[in-house]
């Protein structure tokens, strides 16, 4: 819509995203999700779920509207509007995750690894970790929480930021149960740094 005073074209929709922005080609208007309705009179013009209200990043049509990841689609346009390899759609409806942020919960793994951990990329305190005791007998006890549909494998390396990751005999692609699943080193495990890999063959995204 026009706005004869100030010469500024108003959002049709609401959106707080301008029709110039949305429409660009006026010979050829855009229809980001391909439902029939031009981005310029379309709510979600990506079709991810997240309206453009949301996306625009703010309420005044004469900025541009944000482009989270930096890709150079706006949020408004992209399907996975922060970039980190889940669709918006998936994450609002499904996964439980922000779409306008690459890590919800902000306990320092993307959602996205979160999803191929099974952990919830919305609860910092569902996270996936190795935990290490030692036995009345000396040795070192390894203990990994495994979810059904998953493997895992075991890696060491003497030195924390040196060397290359080394697997632990024994412990490789082992099928996950949902249960917590050990493993005991010799006593000289304790002289080692641990870590978990995580085989998601559905989604393949290695946290």
């Amino acid at each position: 819509a026009l706005d004869t005073e100030g010469g500024i074209y108003l959002p049709s929709d609401g959106d707080t995203v301008s029709d110039p922005e949305e429409v660009g080609d006026v010979s050829a208007p855009r229809d980001t999700d391909g439902d029939g309705t031009v981005d310029a009179a379309d709510r979600d013009s990506d079709g991810d779920g997240v309206s453009d209200l949301e996306e625009a990043g703010d309420l005044d049509p004469l900025t541009p509207p944000v482009d989270t990841d930096g890709d150079g689609d706006p949020d408004l346009r992209d399907r996975d509007s922060d970039g980190d390899s889940l669709n918006d759609l998936d994450e609002a409806k499904f996964y439980g995750s922000y779409p306008l942020l690459a890590d919800s919960d902000r306990d320092g793994a993307s959602d996205a690894q979160e999803i191929a951990a099974g952990t919830h990329p919305a609860d910092p305190g569902s996270i996936f970790a190795v935990k290490i005791n030692s036995t009345t007998s000396g040795q070192t006890k390894l203990s990994i929480p495994t979810i059904t549909g998953l493997e895992y494998t075991l890696q060491r390396r003497a030195a924390l930021g040196q060397g290359q990751w080394q697997t632990v005999p024994g412990f490789e692609n082992v099928p996950g149960d949902g249960s917590v699943q050990s493993f005991l080193e010799t006593p000289d495990g304790r002289n080692y740094f641990y870590r978990g890999v995580i085989v998601n063959r559905l989604n393949p995204v290695n946290p």
